[in-house]
C-alpha cells in the first residue's frame, strides 16, 4: 500500500452504545468540512502510524472520548479532485472520557436507524454497515 502522503489515508471509529429499551445509539461529531452535517471521528493517517492508533486518538481529540476497538468496517474512498482519499473505520465502545478534545465541534448520540441519513453520501456505506452490526449484536 502507498504512504498516507500518496494516498490519503484516514482512519476513524464509530463508536456505539447499548440503550436499554431502544435501539443501539451512535456518536456523531459536527463537520468542520461539511457545514451542517454530522460524522465520524476521523483523522489522517501519517507514516509510521497504524490505522488503530490513528482511530482512537481522533476518537479522543474530536470527540472527548477513549474508546476500545472491534471490527473493522469496509473501506470506502473519496477523492477530492487532486488525492485519493481512503477512509477505514472500525466499530468502537466508550471506556472512558478524553482528558482534553475540540470543544468546538458539538457531539451527539444518534439512534443507529438515523445516522446514515445525518452524514454525508461518502460515509452512508459505513454508516449501513455498521448498522447492520449493531442491529445484528443487539437482537443476540
Amino acid at each position: 500500500m502507498a504512504f498516507a502522503e500518496t494516498l490519503g489515508e484516514k482512519a476513524g471509529v464509530v463508536a456505539y452504545r447499548f440503550v436499554k429499551g431502544d435501539e443501539p445509539h451512535v456518536l456523531l461529531i459536527t463537520s468542520r468540512k461539511y457545514k451542517g452535517s454530522w460524522v465520524f471521528p476521523v483523522g489522517t493517517v501519517k507514516r509510521g502510524e497504524s490505522l488503530e492508533a490513528v482511530a482512537k486518538r481522533e476518537c479522543a481529540e474530536e470527540a472527548g472520548y477513549c474508546v476500545d476497538l472491534g471490527v473493522k468496517l469496509p473501506t470506502v474512498e473519496a477523492s477530492d479532485g487532486e488525492t485519493k482519499i481512503e477512509f477505514t473505520f472500525f466499530l468502537a465502545t466508550v471506556v472512558g472520557d478524553a482528558a482534553q478534545w475540540e470543544t468546538d465541534r458539538k457531539r451527539d448520540w444518534l439512534p443507529a436507524s438515523e445516522v446514515a441519513d445525518a452524514l454525508p453520501t461518502v460515509f452512508r456505506p459505513v454508516a449501513l454497515e455498521a448498522v447492520q452490526r449493531l442491529m445484528h449484536m443487539s437482537s443476540d
